[in-house]
């Protein structure tokens, strides 16, 4: 497993020599103690990297990969999401529509009831379970197709937050542009 980490890495991206070395140490402990959790308690894969379409509207699809669905019996499922950044919070879980997203097209798609979605934070290992309901699956397709009629109309209204400091948009963006002159 390392060496394929050790042959896939690229060196792209970084600014220095350092901070890349950091990087790979940090992701080949992740990758170990991944590994040591996974093989404590062998779960029953279906799907690794698994690649859906789904059509919400005759004119809306929308189309992913969910990193790993579990099988827990039958056609009950456990989705999860392989997180490399920081914990999040069950609150952020329980309305994420990318984790809604998943739980759908396992439905609709794989003909695959969703039990459990988690996200897997890959730096800690902790695990942050969450579920849908019939009603907030509903919920989170009325958000998509509003999403996709701001973008069929051209809306692209920034939504300022702690990513701007991350943005290539800068130069152009209108609410930085009004943060930079106040």
């Amino acid at each position: 497993m390392l060496a394929i980490y050790e042959r896939e890495w690229k060196s792209a991206g970084f600014p220095d020599q350092y901070q890349e070395e950091e990087y790979r140490k940090a992701g080949r402990e992740q990758l170990e103690a991944f590994y040591r959790s996974f093989t404590r308690t062998t779960p029953d894969v279906l799907y690794q990297e698994k690649p859906f379409e789904l059509r919400l509207e005759p004119d809306l699809v929308v189309s992913g990969r969910i990193d790993q669905v579990n099988r827990l019996d039958g056609r009950r499922v456990e989705i999860v999401d392989y997180k490399t950044g920081k914990v999040g919070n069950f609150d952020k879980a329980a309305e994420d529509i990318q984790l809604s997203i998943y739980a759908i097209a396992s439905s609709e798609a794989f003909d695959l009831r969703p039990e459990r979605l988690v996200f897997h934070y890959l730096m800690s290992g902790e695990t942050i379970a969450s579920q849908r309901d019939e009603k907030s699956l509903d919920q989170a397709k009325q958000r998509i197709a509003e999403i996709a009629g701001q973008i069929r109309a051209g809306d692209f209204s920034p939504k300022p937050g702690r990513n701007c400091g991350y943005c290539d948009f800068k130069p152009v963006c209108p609410a930085h542009e009004q943060l930079v002159t106040m």
